[in-house]
């Protein structure tokens, strides 16, 4: 049985918030979003303190994350996350590589009028800064 982890949305445009929250429900995810307005928000939420600090143990199974934010913007969330010393649990980042490609296969679409390839499709790889 696997558990259904949230989503974290960190966003302070009420209209784009809206628009993702959206999308989201329209592809029927199961997924719970948690909304927050700006990166100091966002910290606490993922850290488990202030108004956050009782919010059930673990990460969010995917941060979709503004750059541009209030009191501290989306590069300064990534570089603190970034550079927290606490390890990833191999076991959660596979549940999340899990449903993150869950949710493309859901939304993925075909071109009108092109054909599906078949055989390997060959993955990207992106280096670490």
């Amino acid at each position: 049985m696997s558990t259904v982890t949230r989503i974290l949305l960190v966003e302070d445009s009420p209209r784009d918030a809206e628009m993702a929250i959206n999308a989201l429900e329209a592809n029927q995810l199961a997924n719970e979003v948690v909304h927050v307005r700006d990166g100091a928000e966002a910290l606490d939420y993922l850290y488990r303190r202030g108004e956050f600090a009782e919010r059930p143990e673990g990460p969010p199974a995917l941060v979709l994350l503004d750059l541009k934010l209030p009191k501290v913007d989306g590069l300064e969330v990534r570089r603190q996350l970034k550079g927290d010393p606490k390890p990833l649990k191999c076991q959660d980042f596979t549940n999340a590589v899990q449903q993150v490609g869950a949710f493309w296969t859901v939304t993925n679409e075909v071109p009108p009028g092109s054909h599906p390839r078949t055989g390997n499709v060959p993955i990207a790889r992106v280096a670490d800064e």
